[in-house]
């Protein structure tokens, strides 16, 4: 049965209110309110606060926000308070219920901003054949829903839902006028949080593909701390073998060259590339120091203040040349793989054939097949083709995993 909607005065029969007269019951958002719904923007503990308070003004058990697709249709509680917020309670209604749920698919016809209560919109006929309310709505403690649409973007919307139990009166033209006046926060908070959250998507995401970067990288500050390290960079600092970083994350290294091209950075120079000695017979490491694009945004400095972009190769860290990579990048047989990759990581082809009881000829036929599957005419060409696609395509595992 569809739902028999009723449009009192104030709503006509597209589903948008006009009401413009100004705020009068329950008075304007607190800024208690106000203060928790911003706080909503970076802290989902922040959202939560705010729909209990706003579950509070108008004297109701519980609010939530609900994500509602219209194509679908299909609602979910995305963020709520009170008894709503009970994990059991949620879960029936997004799993079993939200289906059968009229509300969101009314507040939804609502312009953005408007408010309304499912008393207003809904005849009590309709309600009194309604399973949602009769079966879940009224057991779980609740009498009636005040409504609004937040905001609504390809047919997806995102709706407010403040809860009423049956100790209190029907919802007011008062109250609705009083929650259209909040709405343009909550609209805009959310707008905000949407915001953030893919902004923090993509910092994760760059975060990540840094980590898994063979070459360490340090991003230090205007003054010396670090913005991010990278877990090559970190491994490498932990040797404490010509490069280290100190608590604050500042970076340190035995090479005095380095340091100046550092501080030259900072003053505004270019930056260069210096080679740091260490221990015993290790290879030194290879270091570049630049100015960071963008370095004032980032770091939140001053412009005549430049963050610093400290990248570190080590010349004995090597990918390993798994057979299965090599095989992949270059569609080579698997037994053919595995020789690239023995000879790719210093074995001799005498001592891979003696090891794998193969002839030499064996070896110089799995040569011609990568030859030809590469376009290549020599193995110290294709061997430096292996090493690039390994450099660019082996990820790095952090340490944890």
């Amino acid at each position: 049965m569809r739902a028999a909607l009723r449009f009192p005065q104030g709503v006509g029969k597209s589903g948008y209110f006009c009401y413009l007269a100004p705020m009068t019951a329950n008075g304007p958002p607190s800024d208690a309110l106000l203060t928790a719904l911003y706080d909503g923007i970076v802290d989902a503990g922040g959202l939560e606060r705010a729909l209990g308070l706003l579950a509070e003004q108008f004297h109701c058990p519980s609010a939530a926000l609900i994500s509602f697709d219209a194509a679908a249709p299909e609602a979910d509680v995305v963020s709520s308070a009170g008894m709503f917020a009970e994990p059991a309670l949620q879960r029936a209604y997004n799993e079993e219920w939200a289906p059968l749920d009229p509300a969101p698919r009314a507040f939804a016809a609502l312009s953005f901003g408007s408010a309304a209560s499912a008393g207003m919109l809904f005849d009590a006929e309709y309600l009194g054949s309604c399973a949602f309310f009769h079966e879940f709505f009224r057991p779980s403690g609740f009498e009636e829903c005040l409504g609004a649409n937040l905001s609504s973007r390809k047919g997806h919307f995102a709706l407010l839902g403040v809860q009423r139990g049956a100790d209190r009166r029907a919802f007011k033209r008062s109250e609705i006028q009083t929650l259209e006046g909040i709405t343009p926060h909550l609209g805009r908070a959310l707008q905000l949080r949407r915001t953030f959250v893919r902004l923090g998507v993509k910092v994760d995401a760059l975060v990540e593909t840094i980590d898994r970067l063979a070459a360490g990288i340090i991003v230090l500050g205007s003054e010396g701390g670090e913005i991010h390290v990278n877990s090559a960079a970190r491994e490498i600092a932990a040797r404490n073998d010509g490069l280290w970083l100190d608590r604050t994350g500042a970076l340190h290294a035995a090479e005095r060259a380095l340091v100046r091209i550092c501080a030259d950075v900072r003053a505004g120079g270019a930056g260069g590339i210096v080679c740091v000695p260490r221990r015993e017979e290790a290879r030194p490491y290879a270091v570049l120091a630049a100015p960071l694009p963008a370095g004032a945004a980032l770091a939140g400095a001053d412009r005549g203040a430049p963050s610093l972009l400290v990248v570190i190769h080590d010349p004995d860290a090597r990918s390993a040349a798994a057979p299965e990579s090599i095989a992949a990048i270059f569609s080579l047989p698997d037994a053919t793989a595995r020789l690239i990759a023995a000879l790719a990581e210093g074995v001799e082809a005498k001592s891979y054939a003696e090891q794998q009881g193969i002839t030499m000829d064996a070896v110089k036929f799995h040569l011609k097949t990568a030859f030809a599957k590469t376009g290549l005419r020599s193995q110290a060409r294709l061997l430096q083709a292996v090493a690039r696609a390994l450099a660019d395509l082996s990820a790095r595992r952090r340490a944890d995993e």
